[in-house]
């Protein structure tokens, strides 16, 4: 490479090509390094990024268009130019089966002949149309939901209005006003062995037969029901007292109590300790959810027999079993006060 200082003749040269060579290009010509090529130029005020504009044909569109010096080799006009010709020349221009549109799906396989994903789903479906049983409205009906059923509806309302069309009319056996019920309620009613006969819950309640039989239900329950080893344990305190009590009664026809002393109008609940929740075996002071319900339906009872005017005597699992005369000494207690 040469070095010193440069002669009239490489300056003229290098004011000729800075413009259409790069100062790589230039190295061979002049044989000098590329920052003496940049240092001489700046000094010869022979900067690339002056107002000189190129003037180039977009290659997709044809359209001139100006660019700066450092844009010399641009070929596209814009962004758009520059995509539609890629896509028109990479061999990915296809038509879709479904709607034989053309689309572009660049790196996709030659069998990939879907445009969209609404495309897709249309190309997928198995089913076939049908017209909605109510409003005749065209729709379309999977493979499966057609041996799943019979009726095809647009909507649920269609669905709603369908069914309110084929209810039964009867008259409610309490207050005699008429209701409808479906077709398919009566025949599941009668393979229970039940007969829909009631407009409404309140009025069921009314029945007589229906509360006669709950009650019947309920004794029969109580009278089959076998004692555990807590209820035998309690049962043998109060005979130790010679107390003359009932077992398994029935207050009111609704709820069973364990033992029901009538002189004193006592009754005496013996609690198991998990069952009932006593703290001991709440884990984290967090009851589970038999426990909960359990445990609210002892506070609802007890607010109902304090109402009906009864007493309440209760004893925990561990006290029966740990303190047996102190068990004895409050019933005998009770019974006195009674």
């Amino acid at each position: 490479m040469k070095t010193g200082k440069w002669t009239y003749e490489e300056e003229e040269l290098l004011k000729k090509l800075y413009l259409e060579k790069e100062d790589k290009e230039l190295v061979e010509i002049l044989n000098r390094t590329v920052p003496s090529i940049v240092q001489r130029r700046k000094k010869l005020g022979l900067t690339k990024n002056s107002s000189e504009k190129f003037k180039i044909s977009c290659l997709n569109c044809n359209k001139k268009f100006t660019v700066p010096y450092s844009r010399k080799e641009a070929q596209f006009c814009s962004r758009k130019c520059k995509g539609e010709h890629t896509k028109k020349n990479s061999g990915s221009i296809r038509i879709c089966v479904v709607c034989e549109k053309e689309f572009y799906a660049p790196g996709n396989p030659k069998t990939n002949l879907i445009c969209s994903r609404e495309c897709f789903y249309e190309y997928r479906k198995t089913g076939e149309t049908y017209n909605c049983d109510n409003c005749g409205k065209e729709i379309y009906v999977r493979k499966h939901a057609k041996k799943r059923s019979k009726n095809f509806f647009c909507g649920t309302e269609c669905a709603n209005e369908f069914q309110t069309g084929e209810k039964v009319k009867l008259n409610c056996k309490i207050c005699l006003k008429p209701f409808e019920v479906h077709p398919s309620t009566i025949k599941h009613s009668k393979l229970r062995g039940q007969t829909i006969q009631y407009c409404s819950i309140e009025c069921r309640d009314k029945d007589p037969d229906k509360l006669k039989m709950l009650i019947d239900l309920n004794h029969l329950q109580n009278k089959n029901k076998k004692r555990n080893k807590l209820e035998d344990k309690g049962i043998n305190l109060v005979e130790e007292l010679k107390i003359e009590y009932i077992e398994q009664y029935l207050v009111n026809n609704k709820i069973s109590v364990d033992v029901y002393i009538l002189k004193a109008n006592l009754i005496i609940e013996w609690w198991g300790d998990y069952w009932h929740g006593h703290e001991t075996k709440i884990k984290n002071g967090n009851p589970d959810k038999r426990q909960k319900k359990r445990m609210a339906l002892d506070i609802s009872q007890a607010k109902y027999f304090e109402k009906c005017g009864y007493s309440l005597l209760t004893f925990w699992e561990h006290e029966i079993y740990n303190e047996p005369e102190l068990v004895k000494q409050k019933i005998k207690t009770a019974y006195n006060n009674g």
